[in-house]
């Protein structure tokens, strides 16, 4: 058996070293979605495509994020063959809770997904930034529970720019005939709730 040329375990030993490397997001390409790591010393890998949680028939998408640390796993040890697995905690980008009841997603802007498995609470908060929520179907949408509390400073029903609607107690007023003035025709209306005919 022939013995190896130095270059040869200095090539085996660098193969190795690279199967599993840390390092940072350097530069992303969503269009391509790939992304280019930052390994330290002054090396930087190729485009590289990352981990999604689904790629396939179902498929989701959320980009790593610059600076974000990742885990770049190298077929053969060659990085050009790499993927980028990302979701790395580190001093920069701390975990956003440290509660294990509980499963949460904080995005930049300050919007908080979270469920509380022990008060079994499901929580979306997109208040921060002039945050707003659409939920869009092309048919019905159910909600079931004992009760609903809506509390807002105004409620628009199938569109907006609607009446008023009326509440038990409003002030009414017929306002033609012989009982023009007298208690009949609704008036008034909600200050908050309105419809569109």
């Amino acid at each position: 058996m022939s013995e190896r040329s130095p270059f040869d375990i200095a090539d085996l030993f660098r193969r190795v070293e690279n199967i599993v490397r840390r390092g940072r997001v350097h530069a992303i390409d969503p269009a391509k979605a790939r992304v280019k790591v930052d390994l330290g010393d002054g090396v930087f890998t190729d485009w590289l495509p990352f981990f999604a949680i689904r790629a396939g028939q179902d498929r989701t998408w959320w980009t790593p994020s610059e600076g974000e640390q990742v885990v770049v796993f190298s077929e053969s040890g060659d990085t050009a063959n790499g993927v980028v697995l990302s979701g790395v905690y580190q001093a920069n980008h701390p975990q956003p809770e440290s509660d294990p009841a509980k499963a949460l997603i904080r995005f930049k802007d300050g919007t908080v997904i979270s469920y509380d498995h022990d008060a079994h609470t499901l929580t979306v908060d997109v208040s921060a930034d002039g945050g707003a929520v659409t939920i869009q179907a092309n048919a019905k949408v159910t909600v079931q529970a004992p009760q609903a509390l809506v509390d807002a400073t105004r409620v628009d029903l199938g569109g907006e720019g609607g009446k008023r609607v009326a509440r038990m107690g409003d002030a009414v007023m017929i306002t033609a005939g012989s009982s023009a003035g007298l208690n009949g025709v609704i008036h008034e209306g909600s200050e908050i709730v309105h419809a569109v005919d």
